[in-house]
Order: C-alpha cells, then sequence, then structure tokens
C-alpha cells in the first residue's frame, strides 16, 4: 500500500551562509529532494546543481533569489510537492569598521564588509570602553563629526541591513575622543600680592599648569619654582618681570598652550 507525500515546508533563514532544513508530511516519508531557485518569487525554479539532500546551505550564487525545494516520494510514498518559496535571500552584514582621528571637530567614517551592502546608519557613544552605548541624536550618516558632547567618550558605529542585505552589526569602539587646547588667558592684575587666575579655552579642560617669569616682555621665560597650580600671587622677586603661563593638557585634553605676556608686574599697592 503505498501513501501520498501532503507537502513540503523549508525552515531556517535565506541569508548568505545559513542552512535550510525541510519538513514532510506525513512526518517521516521517505522522498528524494531537489532545491531550486528563481530570480523572482513568482518565477521559473530551476535545479540548483548538486542540492539534493535535507538541508541546503545559501550560497553566495544564491543572493538577491527565491529558494524552493521539491519533494518526490519514494518507497511507500508517492507523488511530487513543491515547498512555498522562501523571502529573497539575503546577504548578511559580516563587520563594522571604524577609521578616523578620534578627536574633537574631526570626522570618523564607517565601513561595512560586504563594502557594497545597503544599509542605514546608528552612531553610539559610552563613557567606557565596555558601555553601556547609547545612540547620538541625529547621527545615521556614513560619516560623524565628533562633537564638544563626546570629549572623553568611546564611539561605535552600528549597521543594519536593508534590501538584499540582512543583519544588525556593531563596530569595535574607538579609541576615548580627546579634544585638543585651544587657549589659555590670564586674568586680574600683574601686582605683587594680587592673585592671577589662568583660564584655559575650552573651560572644562583638565590641564596641568606652568607659571614662567621673564625679564623682557618678548624675552626667555623660566619656570618659576613651585608655581603650577591655576592661579599665582606674584611676590617681590616677580616685581618688573613679565610672566605667561604655559598648560598641557591630560586626560581627554591633548596639546599645550601659552599665553600672551602679562604686563610688568607692578609694587605692592
Amino acid at each position: 500500500m503505498t501513501a501520498p507525500l501532503n507537502s513540503v515546508t523549508i525552515n531556517g533563514t535565506p541569508a548568505v551562509g545559513q542552512t535550510l532544513s525541510l519538513a514532510v508530511a506525513p512526518a517521516g516519508a521517505t522522498a528524494t529532494y531537489k532545491w531550486k531557485r528563481a530570480d523572482a518569487q513568482s518565477g521559473s525554479y530551476a535545479d540548483i546543481p548538486g542540492a539534493t539532500a535535507e538541508t541546503y546551505m545559501i550560497t553566495a550564487e544564491d543572493a538577491g533569489k527565491y529558494i524552493k525545494v521539491e519533494a518526490i516520494g519514494t518507497g511507500e510514498y508517492i507523488g511530487i510537492v513543491l515547498s512555498a518559496p522562501t523571502a529573497k535571500v539575503t546577504t548578511p552584514i559580516t563587520a563594522v569598521s571604524v577609521s578616523g582621528n578620534t578627536r574633537v571637530g574631526q570626522t570618523i567614517t564607517a565601513a561595512t564588509t560586504p563594502a557594497g551592502a545597503t544599509k542605514t546608519w546608528k552612531w553610539k557613544r559610552a563613557s567606557s570602553q565596555a558601555g553601556p552605548y547609547s545612540d547620538i541624536s541625529g547621527a545615521t550618516a556614513q560619516t560623524y563629526t565628533l562633537a564638544d558632547a563626546d570629549t572623553g567618550k568611546y564611539i561605535k558605529a552600528e549597521a543594519t541591513g536593508t534590501g538584499d542585505y540582512s543583519g544588525v552589526v556593531e563596530s569595535q569602539p574607538t579609541a576615548q575622543v580627546t579634544q585638543a587646547l585651544t587657549a589659555v588667558t590670564i586674568s586680574g592684575t600683574a601686582q605683587v600680592d594680587q592673585t592671577l587666575t589662568a583660564n584655559p579655552a575650552p573651560a572644562s579642560a583638565t590641564v596641568t599648569y606652568k607659571w614662567k617669569k621673564s625679564d623682557t616682555q618678548n624675552g626667555q621665560y623660566t619656570d618659576i619654582a613651585g608655581a603650577t597650580a591655576k592661579t599665582f600671587i606674584p611676590t617681590a622677586a616677580e616685581q618688573g618681570k613679565y610672566l605667561k603661563v604655559v598648560i598641557t593638557g591630560t586626560g581627554s585634553y591633548t596639546g599645550n598652550q601659552t599665553s600672551a605676556a602679562t604686563a610688568a608686574v607692578a609694587a605692592k599697592a
């Protein structure tokens, strides 16, 4: 006595590198198989050479195609049944990289593997390399220009495949974003026993200080021993001298800046 095959279905994700499997009804029926592909879901399906097992690993040749499987009853089972088509086979995005200088004001660029993949972008940042990372508002292009708010942060790019590409993949985190010092000014009155204050730019910058003095405004400036704070109070030893301060970035801030010279330090009032 023979029994008919009722149906065959495909299980699995239709993406390059993934393995599809099949199930026949009734369960346990014996059959041979032919996997087929077509350019359109309702198109003409052609046999895939050598694809006659119960499973099929999707290859790059299947990208953008649709897959069906045909089951032909054997032994006590008769009939030929054809599965419904899969969704269009996609190519997964396998990697995302970020290149560029991680300094405020610089533009960094994301790239995917495969290079030609169609995708959407999200840039993310975190206070530590391990995260958690949160989306940067409005940052959805392939490039991102680092802003003041990114100082001290770590950045990732996330790509989501579209069209014939699939998957959601994040890059490795960038190095910590740094910001360059742009200036330093001195405020206060250049007079013995009056407090002078160094003002870095950006104002939030973490820096070290060195106060210096010279006999002439355009002369050679030498370090003032022990004068390494944000403020400096000139003593009689600085009377008649000109002062400058040099700042050096620390932490997330980089570079050195030297102030303009003060007027000659006046005598104590």
